[in-house]
C-alpha cells in the first residue's frame, strides 16, 4: 500500500507546479484557491519533517472544509480537478494510516 509520504513525494513536482497554476488562474472565481495551496504546502512540510498527527489531521480537516470535501467546481479545468483529486486521494491515505 502507498503511504501518504510516498504519494506526496511522488507527486511534489506535479503538485507545486498546479498548485501554482490554479491559485493563478483561478483565484478570480475561487479565492479559496490560495489557502488551498498553502494548506498543501503546510502537509507537505509536515510530512517531510515526520509531523505529530494532529498537525496533519487539522491542515486535512481544514481542506476538506475549504474544497468542500475535494468538490471539483464545474467552471474549472483538469489541472484544478488535478489538484483536487490528488490531494483528496492524500486525504484518504493518511486518515487510513492513522486508523492502523
Amino acid at each position: 500500500m502507498t503511504t501518504l509520504k510516498t504519494f506526496l513525494l511522488d507527486n511534489e513536482e506535479k503538485l507545486n507546479m498546479y498548485t501554482t497554476a490554479i491559485s493563478k488562474v483561478h483565484v478570480g472565481n475561487h479565492p479559496e484557491v490560495h489557502e488551498v495551496k498553502a494548506l498543501y504546502e503546510e502537509i507537505l512540510a509536515e510530512v517531510k519533517q515526520e509531523a505529530d498527527a494532529t498537525a496533519l489531521t487539522q491542515a486535512f480537516d481544514r481542506l476538506a472544509a475549504v474544497t468542500d470535501h475535494y468538490e471539483i467546481p464545474g467552471d474549472t479545468c483538469e489541472t484544478f480537478a488535478a489538484v483536487y483529486q490528488d490531494l483528496e486521494n492524500a486525504d484518504k491515505l493518511y486518515r487510513a494510516e492513522v486508523v492502523e
